[in-house]
């Protein structure tokens, strides 16, 4: 077992330094020589690692005829609640197929990216471009990173989405009365702030997760968990 070493003789950590280096290794990777086919292959890598993984955006426009706006919010309400319940029949079976669909197609896009992001990382940290290589080398980890992803993202389910009923429904009913009620704004905005506390701890656990965990796996060929 080494000593540790005293504080006089221990290097310094330079946050500049690996700059040049992976300058340069990109140079090598995409122009010395450069080939097209080259580029498509480690593009292709890059857009499975980077699938499904796009920002989303919140926003409302709020007019000023308030008195004819509720009027006709509450008339379209009525007629929506109404349609809804004249329609289960079928409304129900076309929002579970809609689910399922969504569920599934999501589940493929996290399966994809997954294993894509141990392909891109192979053609960048090996220099070589490839695909069915690293998509069959990298096959355990790229499960077990998927299978985690998952997990997380059905937590990240389980814990938000009441929140967000909870909500939708405090302001439906407020909007509905036309009554601001102090009980309902406070529950919306209590719940909000947890909704959104919970949403940016899961970015991090993802973020983490790419950017340091991945990487450990790729190198000690090892499980996320244990990553």
């Amino acid at each position: 077992m080494n000593p540790i070493q005293p504080l006089s003789t221990r290097k310094e950590i330079n946050v500049v330094e690996p700059v040049s280096p992976a300058l340069e290794h990109v140079k090598d990777m995409l122009f010395r020589p450069f080939d097209l086919g080259r580029w498509f292959v480690i593009g292709f890598c890059a857009w499975l690692a980077g699938l499904g993984e796009t920002g989303s955006s919140f926003g409302g426009n709020f007019g000023n005829h308030h008195q004819r706006n509720t009027l006709d919010f509450h008339h379209a309400l009525d007629e929506a609640r109404d349609y809804l319940l004249n329609n289960l029949d079928w409304i129900i079976p076309l929002a579970a197929v809609i689910v399922v669909f969504g569920l599934g197609l999501w589940m493929l896009f996290v399966w994809l990216n997954s294993r894509g992001k141990f392909m891109f990382l192979h053609c960048v940290a090996m220099n070589q471009a490839e695909v069915s290589k690293p998509w069959e080398q990298f096959v355990h980890e790229g499960n077990s990173l998927f299978l985690f992803r998952l997990g997380l993202g059905l937590i990240g389910a389980v814990l938000t989405l009441p929140l967000l009923a909870i909500i939708v429904i405090s302001v439906l009913r407020m909007l509905y009365h036309d009554e601001p009620d102090v009980t309902g704004i406070m529950l919306s905005i209590g719940l909000g702030m947890v909704f959104f506390l919970i949403a940016i701890l899961m970015a991090l656990i993802h973020k983490f997760t790419v950017d340091f965990v991945v990487p450990v796996m790729f190198l000690r060929r090892t499980k996320c968990w244990d990553a």
